[in-house]
């Protein structure tokens, strides 16, 4: 940089696709101004804040009209001098392919009507100053509007091979720092960039609940095609990341990637549904042991299900079906004998006679909320 003034230009982009935002995808801004080589002072950089009235707590604006502020100032001068002042607002609808310029009142606010067909809103806006400075910066998807955004395919980016937890139910204890990996092959014919995935449980525009890796998907090269992307889902506490029972239900895998060259890419909303379940325990206890041949023998258990909202560990499953089963010793198999419902507090009971040696056992099959669980057989000498 010249130590006599100069006229620059600086064109910034700053891209960001993450499992926690759909909104501000992308920022670019375009600079030109006139400054000197002064060694640690700031550039004479015009900034610009933006605020829109009447979004909710998503981000998300309705159709009709909204609030634009816009307020600028030069960065290292002087504010009487520099008159910094808003010289255009726009927007688009298709992700900046094409452009409504807006009426600016001389605060710097418009008023934008948003069209019911709108998933998304671009913002575009324009400063200048005195200096001879100027700014144009563009927020992709700066807010969303009233239609939830379907699946996006541009170019010949896609995705396959979606495999979570190993191909099993996501299955959640009462621990702490519980984990899971999941993982996708990306295609596209000039390579991968990147991509990314997440788990979320109801609608898209609204999901009632998020689980994401705390660090970004790790996109391996296979070949000059192909990617295997890779998250790892750790820190998971159900009490302080979910914190409701009522969660434990079919969740959605959301994933997308981008092409090497940038001109494709896929972000797929419900490419994969699974089950996210609370863990689920059951005992068994045979008794008398030993036992007499042909005299009864109870057999007791307790299936419970761990809970999400409070800190108290697993507690009684009521109404709930189980298997009553036995494996005669030196057998490899067990056989089921009986179907037995648990009370009000998750036990079992029921009498059997006994017969011969063997291993006493319940297993539950589990439901769409809880996890199945098989209990640890209870050997029996019968004399």
């Amino acid at each position: 940089m010249s130590t006599s003034p100069q006229t620059y230009t600086l064109d910034q982009t700053v891209h960001r696709r993450v499992p926690y935002s759909r909104l501000s995808t992308g920022i670019r801004s375009e600079w030109t101004f006139r400054a000197g080589y002064a060694e640690g002072k700031e550039l004479p950089l015009i900034d610009t804040e933006v605020r829109v009235s009447g979004l909710d707590a998503a981000g998300r604006a309705a159709a009709g009209p909204v609030r634009i502020d816009a307020s600028v100032t030069t960065r290292n001068a002087d504010a009487a001098q520099t008159n910094t002042r808003t010289s255009g607002l726009a927007y688009s609808t298709d992700d900046g392919a094409t452009w409504t310029d807006l009426p600016v009142a001389v605060d710097g606010s418009a008023t934008l009507d948003v069209p019911a067909t709108a998933s998304f809103v671009t913002l575009r806006v324009t400063a200048v100053d005195d200096l001879g400075g100027s700014l144009s910066r563009t927020v992709e998807r700066a807010f969303a509007g009233p239609v939830p955004q379907g699946d996006e395919v541009v170019g010949s980016t896609r995705i396959s091979n979606i495999v979570v937890n190993g191909g099993k139910p996501v299955e959640l204890s009462d621990q702490p720092l519980q984990e899971f990996k999941a993982k996708f092959t990306a295609t596209d014919p000039s390579g991968i960039a990147g991509g990314d995935m997440y788990l979320y449980r109801g609608s898209y525009a609204t999901p009632d609940a998020v689980l994401y890796s705390p660090w970004r998907a790790t996109c391996t090269k296979v070949n000059a095609t192909t990617a295997t992307c890779e998250a790892q889902f750790a820190y998971i506490h159900p009490r302080w990341t979910l914190g409701r029972n009522s969660l434990a239900d079919t969740w959605k895998f959301a994933a997308w990637a981008e092409s090497a060259d940038g001109t494709g890419h896929i972000d797929l909303h419900a490419a994969k549904t699974l089950p996210v379940l609370r863990d689920a325990l059951l005992t068994a206890n045979a008794t008398p042991e030993p036992v007499t041949r042909g005299k009864p023998l109870t057999v007791t258990g307790k299936l419970s299900r761990t809970d999400w909202e409070t800190l108290g560990g697993y507690h009684g499953y009521a109404g709930q079906k189980a298997q009553l089963q036995f494996r005669k010793a030196g057998a490899s198999t067990y056989t089921t004998v009986k179907t037995v419902a648990t009370d009000s507090y998750g036990n079992l009971k029921t009498a059997v006679t006994a017969s011969e040696d063997g291993y006493w056992r319940y297993t539950f099959a589990g439901t769409s909320t809880a996890a199945p669980a098989t209990a640890g057989g209870d050997f029996v000498d019968v004399r």
